[in-house]
């Protein structure tokens, strides 16, 4: 992140610069969203940093300080979209006793350096928040906003993708308890809208960031499995899958 310049020209060239080398092991197996956070932090630091003129800390250093006090508070804005969305899907006081759980899971109290932890919860949290606020309301745009969330999320990481079945699911539900008489007409115009916000996006980041989605998850993917030695038999398979719900638990 501190060796690169240009947030526009990391954006715009992912694809040569993970070919090149230039962006190190650990960026090619994301999509360029994760690399952005940490680079937009490090313009950050400067910025701060810009009227010190005594301070001799290299941008890495700075970039360090900052993350260890501002990530922190930022793993916890998950909190504004979780409450919001579990007084549309319970009741406010259900909304403040999950809010409340939260503060106190293992992962969002010791890993708050790691972008698993400081963004991604948001992200989803925002994005499901976003569309039951499209159903109650009724509101179209909300909607395509909802879209452009989900396609922004998986810009960060891949494993966000699992948003949107996470969206259509509540939104479903959420016509049927706030829709007209018609909630399945209701379900299908947000779910259209929804759409239509994850097309328009990814045209917008093809024409500015020259972004290819499909290229950018194949290139992903295959660095994974050749860096983790991936060979996808199905007792490997079931391995990991335990492994995940182990930690997870």
């Amino acid at each position: 992140a501190v060796q690169q310049d240009s947030l526009f020209y990391v954006a715009s060239h992912y694809e040569s610069l993970v070919e090149s080398g230039q962006l190190g092991k650990y960026a090619p197996s994301k999509p360029p969203g994760t690399l952005l956070f940490y680079m937009v932090t490090e313009k950050l630091a400067g910025v701060l940093a810009a009227d010190d003129s005594t301070d001799s800390n290299t941008d890495l250093d700075r970039l360090r300080d900052l993350a260890s006090v501002l990530w922190p508070v930022l793993s916890y804005l998950v909190l504004f979209s979780l409450f919001y969305y579990g007084k549309v899907v319970t009741d406010r006081s259900t909304a403040i006793l999950a809010c409340t759980l939260y503060v106190f899971v293992p992962s969002v109290t010791l890993v708050t350096l790691h972008t698993d932890q400081v963004i991604y919860p948001f992200l989803f949290t925002t994005s499901i928040a976003v569309s039951a606020m499209a159903v109650k309301r009724n509101n179209l745009l909300l909607a395509v906003c909802t879209g452009i969330l989900i396609y922004v999320s998986v810009w960060f990481t891949f494993a966000l993708v699992f948003t949107l079945p996470f969206v259509l699911v509540s939104c479903y539900f959420l016509s049927v308890r706030h829709g007209n008489s018609s909630p399945w007409r209701s379900f299908l115009a947000i779910s259209t809208a929804i759409a239509c916000g994850v097309l328009l996006t990814d045209v917008m980041f093809r024409l500015f960031f020259n972004y290819d989605f499909l290229l950018r998850y194949e290139n992903a993917i295959g660095y994974h499995t050749a860096w983790k030695g991936w060979t996808f038999t199905l007792m490997e398979t079931i391995y990991f899958a335990l492994l995940n719900l182990i930690e997870y638990c």
